[in-house]
């Protein structure tokens, strides 16, 4: 259960690190589950730039968590 809230927690740090309209994109996707269509109806864009937005939200978020587990010390954050 720890292991469970401590993920969870890394992932909440990580995501907050996003710059917003990265963040807002890919919360809208994966906690509320809509199409990028639907994100670019919410957010005004295009559909070519959710998917842009998508990419790189998750390459971002990637290199935070791998950050975060290549130092012990991020931990106590």
């Amino acid at each position: 259960m720890f292991e469970v809230r401590e993920r969870s927690r890394l992932v909440r740090a990580a995501l907050e690190r996003l710059p917003p309209e990265f963040r807002d994109t890919l919360v809208l996707k994966e906690y509320d589950g809509l199409s990028c269509e639907e994100i670019a109806e919410v957010l005004g864009v295009a559909v070519g730039t959710v998917k842009s937005r998508l990419f790189r939200a998750k390459l971002e978020l990637k290199r935070h968590l791998a950050a975060f587990f290549a130092s012990p010390s991020s931990l106590a954050d």
